[in-house]
């Protein structure tokens, strides 16, 4: 079996997939095959990865109750070092079991890059074929127990439904498609609309695009799941990586800008000419088409950056730097 992109969604084909939901709509793949992912976890490697977790580990062990993450001191030994350093040191396996098992707590595995090579090879699949870079966590829930608490993605993400089965439900989110730097936008999620509401059973994969809010539930059922999280370079990073360039090499943008300059706009409009100028004939070249378009269906990938989408660009670039 090829742990890859077009493995994560099958059925659905990859131009369907990119046109009718990434970035837009929860997706759902429902496969009626309780042992597509097998490879990628057991109880057996969950209940190792804990008895492991009371040394210190590569990994990380992360408790959740329905509304936030736990302290680590209640869950973890901490030492006290000098200079008032706390250094935690291993799970208390104990006070885990007892959390988990009468169902206050979930428990996220975070960091595991290189405790799964099943989740290893798929997660470097999609960095290689989407040009985007991925990370894998695997989750541990009671069979009566609380909710995972909302959360705000600001990446895509794949959840992998292992063992068990949970109901979703999958909110519109404060904001569309947002940057990783707006990870803490706060949300009332009384006042988000309910979008979609589902079941995964064993083998189902969840797609759920970025800026979406999310929360699962038990269903009397001893659950795993992996979420597997990937982000892509936007446009707005790429045309900050852009003017890094053009600082360097464009001498007019060095010069001082004199507040005259300004008031009789002329040399305000060469700059911003320039600018334009520059950053389109970048983003017509081919290093720009192997960044963003790896990832889409062929006639929707940009060829050049047309006037109007320049000037959309640069207005939010200068709105967003406004309101810094």
């Amino acid at each position: 079996m090829k742990n890859d992109f077009s493995w994560i969604i099958s059925p659905c084909a990859k131009t369907s997939f990119l046109q009718d939901y990434f970035e837009q709509n929860i997706l759902h793949i429902k496969r009626n095959d309780l042992h597509s992912f097998d490879q990628c976890s057991s109880l057996d490697i969950v209940a190792a990865w804990l008895a492991n977790a009371v040394d210190p580990v590569p990994y990380q062990v992360v408790l959740e109750d329905n509304t936030t993450t736990l302290a680590a001191a209640r869950y973890m030994h901490i030492r006290a070092l000098p200079g008032n350093v706390r250094l935690n040191y291993g799970i208390d396996i104990e006070t885990v079991f007892r959390l988990f098992s009468e169902g206050k707590v979930n428990i996220a595995f975070k960091n595991i890059q290189g405790q799964l090579p099943m989740l290893d090879d798929l997660t470097a699949a999609l960095t290689e074929e989407l040009n985007c870079s991925c990370e894998s966590q695997l989750y541990f829930t009671p069979p009566t127990g609380v909710p995972t608490y909302p959360r705000y993605e600001t990446a895509d993400m794949f959840i992998l439904q292992i063992t068990g089965s949970r109901k979703w439900k999958i909110y519109q989110g404060p904001i569309s498609l947002p940057l990783p730097s707006q990870a803490n936008q706060p949300f009332d999620l009384s006042q988000q609309s309910l979008i979609h509401q589902c079941i995964t059973q064993p083998g189902d994969t969840l797609y759920i695009p970025r800026g979406f809010i999310w929360e699962s539930f038990p269903l009397e059922q001893t659950a795993v799941f992996a979420a597997v999280k990937f982000t892509f370079p936007t446009y707005l990073r790429l045309i900050l990586d852009i003017l890094k360039d053009i600082g360097n090499t464009a001498g007019t943008l060095r010069e001082t800008a004199f507040l005259n300059d300004l008031e009789d706009n002329n040399s305000l409009k060469k700059a911003a000419n320039l600018l334009g100028e520059k950053i389109e004939t970048q983003f017509n070249t081919t290093t720009f088409d192997n960044l963003s378009g790896k990832r889409r269906p062929p006639h929707n990938r940009p060829s050049s950056c047309d006037p109007q989408t320049l000037k959309a660009m640069l207005t939010a670039l200068a709105s967003l730097h406004a309101n810094d």
